[in-house]
């Protein structure tokens, strides 16, 4: 996102642009000049399109592992186990890194577009952090390598879902436990996953 300032004396002025519920750092150089980009825009380099395995908790009704062709939201899959899961689960892809790609002197981050409600990305082994509000959007550089690299992301959403699909079963089958269930069966379900898209992105 370009952030462009200006100077006037001992006055600095930045604009800024913040999605809803946003937050950003701005720090401040000893040195700049007047009317510069403070950052430039972002370039896209790569989709993850898919597919995506991904591996959803038995214990909460869903199945150890589905194939999800392209990223879509876990209450339009036909699986009952995933359109009413309300848990963790984790989403796993490769993607093939060349010189082109890791270039020197950029940094290249991992966009993943939209999620619903919290993930934690971590590649080729090392944790890159945890997200919960937009930008949905994590720093890779010094964890991308050369060659084959692998991404999970492992997305969590809200109780909801299981608690209305729970109101469906009787006592003996449902996975939750609570005095208070103010939910109905044909309450709407709550959008859930990883939505995407997921893109790969520099900033010179």
């Amino acid at each position: 996102m370009p952030v462009a300032f200006s100077e006037a004396g001992s006055i600095t002025r930045v604009a800024l642009t913040l999605p809803p519920c946003g937050s950003l750092f701005v720090i401040f150089r000893k040195t700049g000049k007047s009317g510069s980009n403070a950052s430039t825009a972002d370039q896209p380099l790569k989709v993850l399109s898919g597919p995506w395995q991904v591996a959803f908790d038995p214990k909460w009704g869903g199945p150890e592992s589905a194939t999800f062709a392209t990223l879509q939201d876990w209450t339009t899959r036909p699986e009952e186990g995933i359109r009413h899961y309300s848990g963790a689960a984790v989403y796993r892809s490769a993607f093939e890194a060349d010189t082109a790609l890791m270039r020197a002197g950029r940094r290249v981050y991992l966009d993943l577009g939209a999620v619903q409600a919290l993930a934690e990305v971590t590649l080729n082994g090392q944790a890159l952090g945890a997200l919960w509000t937009q930008p949905w959007r994590v720093e890779m550089t010094k964890a991308l390598r050369p060659g084959t690299n692998e991404v999970e992301i492992r997305v969590t959403n809200l109780w909801p879902n299981r608690l209305i699909g729970d109101a469906a079963l009787p006592q003996s089958k449902r996975f939750t436990e609570t005095n208070i269930n103010p939910y109905k069966p044909e309450d709407p379900l709550l959008t859930s996953g990883l939505l995407g898209p997921v893109t790969l992105l520099a900033r010179p």
